[in-house]
């Protein structure tokens, strides 16, 4: 990790010329620029890493650089959550999130894996109301009907389960929202 970061730190360090005739051209790019470089260039690092299943090695840079970036780095939070879930921490994986929501309220991605996080963990009725408020922001994305469904189910409120599921496949036809409305007619 630390020969990786070397590596990114060392070509912020010293950017190619920008040839004359071009925006920017003989003068020095500023340094916010080299922090959002360094940033996404870490991001990059991380989504290799999180792809190739290196979920370790992954969440010790996503430490380090959320140590260095007071955890502002929404991408590096929004992994770090996915490998709290997927080791089954849900609560650490909540919280983070939660973090992400707050860096981007419109981001419908968070919020839609604020409200998963709360249904594994039983809180069904908080679930809906995610997904609502994420629902508010893009209409038009299946999954969070489909999700909502699924909490609609565990509440055995299936009339607004079946709506959920219907509205669903209005917008976009899975063969899982299909299952789902299969289970609760039977």
């Amino acid at each position: 990790i630390v020969q990786k970061q070397k590596m990114v730190e060392q070509d912020f360090q010293n950017p190619p010329p920008i040839p004359e005739g071009q925006p920017g051209g003989n003068t020095k790019p500023s340094k916010s620029a080299y922090i959002i470089n360094k940033r996404e260039a870490c991001n990059w690092i991380i989504h290799q890493l999180f792809l190739r299943q290196e979920y370790d090695e992954c969440f010790n840079l996503i430490n380090e650089a959320l140590k260095g970036g007071a955890n502002k780095s929404e991408y590096a939070l929004f992994t770090k959550a996915l490998i709290f879930r997927m080791k089954g921490n849900i609560h650490e994986s909540l919280e983070c999130f939660k973090q992400c929501h707050i860096l981007n309220p419109n981001n419908t991605e968070c919020q839609k894996q604020v409200g998963k996080a709360l249904y594994l963990l039983g809180k069904h009725k908080a679930a809906i109301d995610v997904y609502e408020s994420a629902e508010s922001i893009n209409p038009n994305d299946w999954e969070i009907y489909y999700q909502k469904g699924l909490s609609y189910v565990s509440l055995k409120e299936l009339d607004l389960a079946i709506e959920s599921f219907q509205k669903s496949n209005s917008i976009q036809k899975h063969d899982i929202t299909y299952i789902q409305l299969g289970k609760v007619y039977t």
